[in-house]
């Protein structure tokens, strides 16, 4: 019988003995700290609380404590985060830190009362509590603010969005210009031989400014790198193997025939010392005109 009572009061003995350590096992860690226990008026306070244990995120299940009480301060905004590790012994562990960001209202001290802290362990789905420390910080003259620091980040964002609005209007500006140049090298694949020397007799020749022999010796340069260009005719051969191309092309004969007349009066002037008129200057540029549109209507057939 004493045997008996003996085991029963040793097995009592041994039982909570394992239930403690099972529960310091998972039991959560806190620790409260400020960052700076000095403070500058022109600061920040940062009062931290931290949980850690042993396990995973998900064992503890975490009530926010709300705001603290405190003196001589203002709160600004909180906020938390979480964090997971393996310790120096292999063991996974956990990390929750819950932060109060407060700003000081006067020199002096600076008080924040203790929170209790509430959580559930999930596991065995108990729920106990925590009470955080009550911490103090004292709060020291304001430092002075760099001036300098926040005009020269200001200066770089302006030279920033300036050289971004430069480049904008760079390249808009070079894809306006592309665009044109391309148009207008479209329009001038798009323009024929004859289309040319039509614009080449409407710039070249002046009635107004130049005299009958000047206009003569420039529409004879026109017409005959026209025949040049069209039929690979020198101008020192002659009218006559312009005058065969025209009739193989089926020009209008007289046209033809107007040409033979320029052609006669151009050596006459050239080798006679002939005079031509206006009147006749301005006949063959007509029919040269006629001969280019002529030309030209039937490449668009």
């Amino acid at each position: 019988m004493k045997l008996l009572i003996c085991l029963l009061l040793l097995i009592i003995h041994v039982l909570p003995g394992y239930s403690q350590n099972d529960s310091v096992e998972t039991q959560i860690q806190l620790k409260t700290y400020l960052e700076e226990t000095s403070v500058p008026l022109n600061r920040e306070v940062v009062y931290c609380i931290e949980l850690s244990w042993i396990g995973d995120l998900s064992r503890y299940r975490i009530v926010e404590p709300g705001d603290p009480v405190i003196t001589n301060l203002e709160l600004r905004r909180s906020g938390s985060s979480n964090r997971a590790y393996t310790d120096s012994a292999g063991n996974p562990r956990s990390v929750k830190t819950i932060s109060y960001y407060f700003r000081p209202l006067e020199m002096g001290m600076a008080y924040i009362d203790g929170v209790v802290i509430r959580y559930e362990d999930r596991f065995t789905e108990s729920e106990e509590s925590l009470l955080a420390n009550r911490l103090s910080a004292k709060i020291i003259e304001p430092v002075p603010e760099n001036k300098n620091g926040g005009l020269l980040i200001k200066i770089l964002i302006q030279l920033i969005v300036i050289i971004f609005i430069l480049t904008v209007i760079y390249f808009v500006v070079k894809y306006f210009r592309q665009k044109k140049i391309n148009q207008s090298a479209e329009q001038e694949v798009r323009l024929t031989l004859e289309d040319r020397f039509l614009e080449r007799l409407e710039k070249e020749l002046d009635h107004s400014k130049k005299t009958a022999k000047e206009n003569l010796d420039c529409f004879s340069k026109i017409i005959f790198d026209y025949f040049n260009k069209k039929y690979s005719i020198p101008s020192a051969a002659g009218i006559y193997p312009v005058i065969n191309k025209l009739t193989e092309d089926g020009v209008d004969e007289s046209i033809i025939n107007k040409l033979k007349q320029y052609s006669d009066m151009i050596n006459l002037s050239r080798f006679a010392g002939e005079n031509i008129s206006e009147s006749d200057l301005h006949l063959f540029i007509d029919t040269f005109e006629q001969l280019l549109n002529e030309l030209n209507n039937r490449q668009n057939r």
